[in-house]
């Protein structure tokens, strides 16, 4: 048997001899004295008995943080993603983006009204979040939520919700862009076309703001300007399915019934499981019953339906509001692909 000296020496050549309390490694504390010898034989007394030692839990990985842009990505293919992409990743810090994405998330897969709610109050409450957000990102939030009402067929709360956001970035395209397709929504095409000769017909945004044009003048009559309008759009954007649709609706208007069954054919072609798509179908039954009438100055499928152009970011932009052929009531607004009902990717 060892004597005292031989076992003191064999517990210190263990690293656990008689010493004030130290840190280890692992920033746990580490005892000396009789405590840790007590620690230290236990792993022997485990081997001895057959018994393995109790191994040290794995430690689970940090979550990744929460990136906005990689959370919207997932809204084109399949939005319930985006919900799996908050869970695994850290919010802390990021709550509202997250809610913003879970929102939009949301309009995609069918509730616009819930989650124009939750977006307006993101737009309108940003003083008071944990995390607050700058004007533009509140304006960015505002665009998101007109256009959920749009899609929720509440023209009014979407213009209440651009206005709002117009507030914080005065100069926002976007935002004035969603707030003359509520104005057209709302029978006030004279608005929208006061203010849209006033926005940059750039590249990016000439197919919006012509088929705006052409969309209000087609409404208050003016067919001629309105068919030199969205022939403009046409050749900006020459498969837009709501500008070829529009096209369809003013082509008819003035006679030209081959060129509007073209136009409303193309539509089907390029967006058949869309509302476009349906109000095209719907619009070519209606001329194939009786050309000469069926398609009247206020008796159009389409004659609503191109009263709004197409959202920022959209892999498709389409634009329609419910169908209002005569003989049927206006259906109810339809989420699908279409552009109104929320474009699948936010607002910049």
């Amino acid at each position: 048997m060892l004597d005292r000296k031989a076992a003191d020496a064999v517990n210190c050549g263990m690293a656990v001899c008689s010493s004030p309390i130290r840190q280890s490694v692992t920033g746990l504390p580490a005892f000396g004295g009789s405590a840790a010898r007590s620690l230290a034989v236990l792993p022997i007394l485990g081997a001895l008995s057959g018994q393995p030692a109790q191994a040290a839990r794995p430690s689970h990985a940090p979550q990744p943080p929460f990136v906005f842009s990689e959370c919207a990505a997932l809204l084109d293919d399949d939005p319930e993603q985006t919900f799996d992409y908050i869970a695994s990743h850290r919010v802390a810090g990021r709550e509202r983006a997250a809610k913003r994405c879970e929102a939009l998330a949301q309009v995609n897969m069918g509730d616009p009204a819930a989650a124009a709610a939750i977006l307006d109050d993101l737009a309108r409450s940003g003083s008071a979040a944990v995390d607050t957000d700058p004007d533009a990102s509140r304006a960015a939030a505002a665009t998101d939520a007109a256009r959920a009402w749009l899609a929720a067929g509440r023209p009014s709360r979407a213009e209440a919700s651009a206005a709002f956001g117009l507030g914080l970035a005065p100069t926002s395209t976007p935002l004035r862009l969603v707030r003359d397709r509520a104005l057209l929504r709302l029978g006030r095409s004279e608005e929208v076309l006061s203010d849209v000769s006033s926005i940059p017909s750039d590249a990016a945004n000439l197919p919006d703001t012509r088929l705006l044009r052409a969309t209000a003048e087609r409404m208050l009559g003016r067919l001629r300007a309105a068919h030199v309008d969205i022939d403009a759009a046409a050749a900006a954007s020459p498969d837009d399915p709501s500008i070829l649709l529009e096209r369809g609706v003013i082509r008819q208007r003035l006679g030209d019934g081959l060129g509007a069954r073209q136009d409303w054919e193309r539509v089907v072609e390029l967006a058949p499981d869309t509302h476009e798509g349906d109000s095209a179908n719907q619009d070519l039954t209606l001329l194939a019953s009786d050309p000469d009438t069926a398609l009247g100055p206020a008796s159009s499928a389409s004659a609503s339906a191109t009263a709004s152009p197409a959202p920022v970011g959209s892999v498709v932009r389409t634009t329609t509001t419910p169908s209002t052929a005569v003989s049927r009531s206006p259906a109810a607004p339809t989420l699908r692909r279409d552009a109104d009902n929320m474009s699948l990717k936010p607002a910049p």
